[in-house]
């Protein structure tokens, strides 16, 4: 170890501290004891994204440990003594067996495999009544007796065109079209209305301390459910039939043949702003159909709107406007730089439309959730078999065979998802995952590089771009990588980490070459980020272990026995954190004494 001064008194021998390994990130992959001294070494870390559909918006496959089974092939009994020819015959003998063994398992492999795909689309078809008539309770189509229904014909909708292949099949299955975003020419709903509602919400939040921030998994929105605002809610119930399900009918006729068979859940009023949630990251949307109606005009706020990510374009509203488009379209709230944005969200389903393929990658993700991993590929594959050119069901199936290490299988996955969509931006981002896993470096930066180009505002795949350049020891490059990720998401906990310990390796070098006045400021750097991780992930026993090797470094012995205690208290296991901490609270204790 080499010599430093301890707490500016005198010099001193330090023992040799862990830090954690690096990152540890939303891949979870497994922890190790890679840190002695001030040599930092950088193992694969990255985030993985997934289209997944599980009840509201899309989940995130991330890694898996999966248990896999190599079976030995046997080799051929050899008989000493036979002719070469009588050895020939055994062996085609063999040969003839092995190939109607393999023809029988292959039969029996197909059949099993129709079997359960029968059994899966009865239950796709059971779940989709059921939910269609849960829904019907809340939100009844039916239009009154004294009511009438309003008609929208070409000209009060703005359309925008995707591919026709966008949503994995020719003219984008049921839909028939192209034109799968419409917003409509003017609004659908008075200012008077739109005000209504954001009084309500901002009341209801006053009076229950504050907007929700957790009701969706993947994708959390700062928002509040119509069900707990009865006079919206009333108001909205009493517009579906009259107003909301003619005007999606009539934007999807092809698929949307009755507007009374419309069904619609998951109503919920969103709220951006710029100091708090400014926006919202790409997804899709776990319906058939999505509706936004903007509930504030656009003046009171800069930025905003719905990004489109196949077109590369924000799709803007004002006051009273409405926008529905098909919910498999990968889009996201676009940032809003000042002011704030309400608007009113709703997923829906149609009642003679049972999406099998979507609702079998839903069943899919259900069954890895509950640790089936096996289950959930073999379901995966069934939503393949059904619909070869949907591209997500593709990325997850890839998803799932590099949780198992099936790097190989994996990878070609992932390319079928991008030969049916080359623009396909999380395809590209777990592309890259795959390849830093299976140790290609630099495939994993062009890659990463091209998820950046496809999508720059998408944090997750600049953070794997830098992962991907620190496993090649471009620090500076990844810690530009990093600046932009916290840039676009300043709260995330695991880019925080990984640029604090980044930063703590840099410093520690500069340290080393007598570099001190930068050595020092990059540790008061690193440490900044640690705290603010630690913050973010109170119950991370790897980030304050870092924290507590940064605040060793830099001289705080006893904030930094502080934190590897904390560490030690929080796992365990962590041998670490129990190592670092012994050590140092005898080095103090000799000190002291």
């Amino acid at each position: 170890p080499r010599k430093v001064c301890a707490c500016g008194k005198g010099s001193a021998s330090k023992m040799p501290l862990r830090r954690s390994e690096m990152a540890g990130l939303k891949l979870g992959l497994a922890s190790a004891v890679i840190m002695c001294c001030c040599v930092l070494q950088r193992s694969a870390a990255f985030h993985a994204v997934s289209p997944i559909h599980l009840g509201e918006q899309q989940q995130t496959l991330g890694r898996g440990h999966v248990d896999t089974m190599f079976l030995a092939a046997r080799p051929l009994l050899q008989r000493p003594g036979l002719r070469a020819t009588t050895k020939t015959s055994i062996l085609c003998m063999a040969a003839k067996k092995k190939k109607v063994g393999a023809r029988k398992k292959a039969a029996a492999a197909a059949e099993a495999g129709s079997l359960l795909l029968e059994e899966q689309l009865k239950k796709n078809v059971e779940l989709h009544i059921k939910e269609c008539n849960d829904m019907l309770q809340n939100f009844d189509a039916r239009l009154p007796a004294d009511a009438t229904r309003q008609t929208f014909g070409p000209s009060d909708f703005k359309r925008f065109s995707v591919g026709e292949t966008l949503l994995g099949e020719n003219l984008n299955g049921p839909f028939k079209a192209t034109d799968l975003i419409q917003h409509t020419t003017a609004p659908l709903f008075s200012k008077e209305e739109c005000e209504a509602v954001i009084a309500e919400a901002e009341a209801h939040a006053s009076a229950s301390g504050g907007w929700g921030t957790q009701r969706h998994y993947s994708h959390p929105t700062t928002d509040v459910l119509l069900s707990e605002l009865p006079s919206s809610l009333a108001w909205f119930q009493r517009a579906l039939p009259t107003k909301v399900f003619p005007l999606v009918a009539d934007a999807f006729p092809h698929v949307i043949k009755d507007a009374e068979k419309l069904r619609i859940f998951d109503v919920f009023v969103v709220k951006y702003e710029a100091e708090r949630q400014a926006y919202l990251s790409v997804h899709r949307d776990s319906s058939l159909i999505s509706l936004t109606i903007a509930l504030n005009p656009q003046t009171d706020f800069d930025g905003g709107g719905m990004w489109v990510e196949p077109l590369d374009k924000v799709v803007s509203l004002d006051q009273g406007q409405a926008v529905t488009f098909a919910s498999n379209i990968r889009h996201g709230g676009h940032r809003i730089t000042s002011g704030q944005r309400y608007i009113l969200v709703g997923f829906l389903l149609y009642e003679d439309e049972v999406e099998h393929d979507r609702r079998l990658l839903q069943t899919s993700q259900a069954l890895r959730a509950a640790g089936s991993a096996w289950e959930a590929e073999e379901v995966c594959r069934l939503a393949v078999q059904l619909n070869p050119r949907r591209q997500e069901a593709w990325n997850n199936l890839g998803v799932l065979q590099r949780d198992r290490g099936a790097f190989d299988a994996a990878l070609k996955s992932f390319g079928q998802a991008l030969e049916i969509e080359p623009s396909y931006q999380e395809g590209w981002v777990n592309l890259g995952v795959c390849q830093g896993l299976a140790g290609e470096l630099h495939e994993a930066v062009a890659t990463a590089h091209k998820a950046v180009k496809l999508n720059n505002g998408d944090a997750t795949a600049h953070y794997n771009l830098a992962c991907a350049q620190a496993h090649l020891g471009e620090s500076a490059a990844a810690l530009s990588s990093l600046r932009r990720a916290l840039e676009l998401n300043p709260n995330d906990a695991e880019a925080l980490h990984r640029r604090g310990q980044l930063r703590l390796e840099t410093a520690s070098e500069a340290v080393d070459s007598d570099a001190s006045g930068q050595g020092e400021a990059g540790l008061a750097a690193a440490v900044a980020d640690l705290q603010r991780a630690a913050k973010l992930m109170p119950k991370s026993a790897a980030v304050r272990n870092d924290l507590g090797v940064a605040l060793y470094e830099g001289g705080r012995l006893e904030e930094a026995l502080d934190a590897f205690e904390a560490a030690a208290g929080l796992d365990a296991k962590d041998e670490q954190a129990r190592s670092n901490a012994m050590q140092l609270r005898q080095y103090l204790a000799s000190v002291r004494g």
